[in-house]
């Protein structure tokens, strides 16, 4: 075998493992994400934005990296960006609770009653016990002036999660 050969076959073995060991997209976007998701459990949202926009790169049709990113841009109170990735991550994926109670509670901050109780109700009818859906719901009701109403949650609350320090806190 000539020089020549012996140096093409080498070149492409090297080649070929190089790209073994990029991995394939899927196994690039979970790796994004993951990093993603542990920098943002520990506040640093700059970067954790900046790997899950990697991730979205990759697939922008990925539901959970859609919501985690909203998810950023809500810790940093960009309510524009928040608002437009976790509605991305609800039109990808509608079971993602916790994305449609933070919708909500961008809607009822926006002065949208009608939109944030039909998103209260849509994590409700999925989940009768969802605190978070069920503060937003006496949140809901504070705004809106109806007391009883909100009064009749939180104790239920109270009962059921004493641990919950925002009931006590709202009633």
């Amino acid at each position: 075998m000539s020089l020549k050969k012996i140096a093409t076959v080498l070149s492409l073995i090297i080649i070929f493992v190089f790209l073994m060991g990029c991995g394939g997209p899927e196994e690039r976007k979970q790796k994004f994400f993951d990093k993603g998701k542990t920098l943002y459990e520990n506040k640093k949202y700059v970067k954790a934005s900046l790997e899950l926009k990697n991730a979205l790169q990759i697939d922008p049709k990925y539901a959970e990296a859609n919501y985690m990113l909203g998810m950023v841009y809500f810790k940093q109170r960009n309510w524009k960006n928040a608002f437009a990735f976790l509605s991305k991550a609800v039109e990808l994926d509608p079971d993602i609770l916790d994305a449609q109670v933070i919708l909500g509670q961008l809607l009822l901050m926006a002065r949208d009653k009608k939109g944030s109780m039909q998103k209260i109700e849509l994590v409700l009818s999925k989940d009768a016990e969802h605190v978070e859906a069920l503060l937003l719901k006496a949140t809901f009701f504070l705004v809106a002036r109806e007391d009883e109403k909100a009064e009749s949650i939180l104790e239920k609350m109270l009962s059921d999660h004493p641990e919950r320090t925002e009931s006590y806190i709202m009633l």
